[in-house]
């Protein structure tokens, strides 16, 4: 009878260990973020910038890999990716596999590092740019970040154009807002113009503005001009097109608002 005992004793350890090990290796095998599905919080806790730069390294060390990538690494499934870009980035993968252009490095090729410009942030939502430190024109991640009770999720990662830019009429940056510049305070720069706007429905945003010789202001008289202090002024209403760039929103158009 004792004997039968030990048995069924060694006999259950033997099936608790062996559980272990498979929940061991299981969990092991799963990638540093845990995969979501649609019902679940995608979001995490952090800065909006360490989010968005921890998942670029983590997808790069999947691109740098010689045996695998990120698609196989299930990195478009994982936190902190909303649904929405979750999906975007599934349906890439074709396109990765037979030209090899990578949707979020914005490239073929894998950058040894990263740069970070914020563009804007506040409690509910940021908008960043991730630079390669190779600087290497043209090629920028443009990240936006929302926050619900306290975790940020990626709600958009874009393509931007750099100093490249877009053709005419297609901008990474298009908002109205009101133009500040000696009474903004630190840490924006007073030696250059801002754009103070509101995104869905939340005020406070600001985006310096790059001026130069092709920065078009529109006046109320539809005349165009090279935008210069002269034609701006504080608190002006205006809307600003142009594009993302390291420094700032690289103006084509201000137009103001009648």
């Amino acid at each position: 009878m004792q004997i039968r005992h030990k048995a069924i004793i060694i006999s259950v350890l033997g099936i608790i260990i062996i559980s272990a090990l498979l929940f061991r290796l299981l969990k092991d095998d799963q990638p540093n973020s845990p995969v979501v599905t649609e019902k679940e919080n995608r979001g995490l806790a952090g800065e909006s910038i360490d989010v968005a730069l921890d998942f670029m390294e983590v997808w790069q060390e999947a691109r740098i890999s010689t045996t695998t990538n990120p698609y196989q690494e299930n990195l478009t499934s994982i936190k902190p990716l909303s649904q929405a870009v979750s999906e975007m980035l599934k349906g890439t993968e074709t396109a990765f596999r037979e030209n090899g252009f990578d949707p979020v490095l914005c490239q073929s090729e894998v950058p040894s590092g990263f740069k970070v410009k914020p563009i804007f942030a506040n409690e509910a939502e940021a908008q960043l740019i991730i630079f390669p430190k190779e600087e290497k024109v043209g090629v920028q991640t443009i990240f936006t970040l929302k926050s619900q009770d306290s975790l940020w999720e990626i709600s958009d990662i874009t393509c931007g154009t750099g100093e490249q830019g877009p053709e005419l009429g297609e901008f990474t940056f298009e908002q109205e807002g009101f133009l500040l510049k000696e009474s903004v305070q630190p840490p924006l720069n007073s030696e250059y113009w801002h754009l103070v706007y509101a995104q869905d429905g939340v005020l406070g945003y600001t985006a310096p503005l790059v001026l130069g010789t092709e920065s078009q202001c529109l006046t109320t008289g539809n005349t165009a001009a090279v935008c210069s202090d002269s034609l701006l002024a504080e608190a002006m209403q205006v809307t600003v097109k142009g594009n993302l760039t390291e420094a700032g929103v690289e103006v084509k158009w201000i137009e103001l608002v009648r």
